[in-house]
């Protein structure tokens, strides 16, 4: 509950602000040492370790006793080389989560390409690809527009999920972010549904939208 008043007015903030390790022989004698209502554990001296990659401050690592004079230089010495020890460690696990996401996208990426190219029909094909990415990312929207022969509308031809827009509806181009998207030739990333009014896409299911440009050569055929 006091995580914000720590970090504003105690001994952990003032850490993370100088990058600097505290070293407390008495919290009775030290300003930067907050006391905290209901706290019913003793602290008399306080071993505060910033966690540092690359000059970043990462994390903080606190110590603390009941006894005043508890830590000493030495202790200290320790600590910060556990520190820089866990700065390691923080830093295998998150190359290891961005190469496990990675694997994971390549393989939704080869199975929905290896599912879509068993079918010939064009129309098969889409639909089945919006299927089998609303299976594998959990997606609980997924919908694939085409443009139509005179490049006027964009048409719902495939759907999975929340989405009101019946399959074969036109769409004209300036209409929500999918439009948007066809217009501005970009990708569309909208965090907050709610901000965007006017929308096809709306449904109370949905809080942020994802629209992007699907091409063949430097033409684009359609929105996904």
């Amino acid at each position: 509950r006091f995580i914000g008043l720590i970090m504003d007015q105690g001994l952990a903030g003032w850490v993370l602000r100088h990058k600097k390790m505290a070293l407390v022989l008495d919290t009775e004698n030290d300003d930067r040492w907050l006391d905290l209502p209901g706290d019913d554990v003793i602290h008399r001296s306080a071993l505060v370790i910033p966690i540092l990659n690359r000059g970043v401050p990462v994390g903080i690592l606190t110590l603390t006793h009941p006894v005043p004079h508890h830590f000493t230089p030495d202790d200290a010495h320790f600590m910060l080389a556990a520190a820089d020890q866990i700065v390691l460690a923080l830093y295998n696990a998150q190359l290891y989560e961005d190469k496990r996401q990675q694997a994971d996208r390549l393989h939704t990426l080869y199975t929905v390409l290896q599912t879509v190219g068993a079918h010939l029909h064009p129309e098969t094909a889409v639909e089945t690809a919006v299927h089998k990415v609303a299976e594998l990312t959990g997606w609980p929207a997924v919908t694939i527009f085409l443009v139509d022969e005179t490049r006027t509308y964009l048409i719902n031809t495939a759907t999975a999920g929340y989405i009101f827009i019946p399959i074969g509806q036109r769409l004209i181009q300036e209409r929500g972010v999918a439009g948007r998207a066809y217009l501005r030739q970009q990708t569309q990333y909208v965090p907050d549904a709610a901000a965007d009014l006017g929308d096809d896409l709306e449904h109370p299911a949905l809080k942020s939208k994802l629209a992007v440009p699907m091409r063949s050569g430097r033409e684009i055929i359609g929105i996904f």
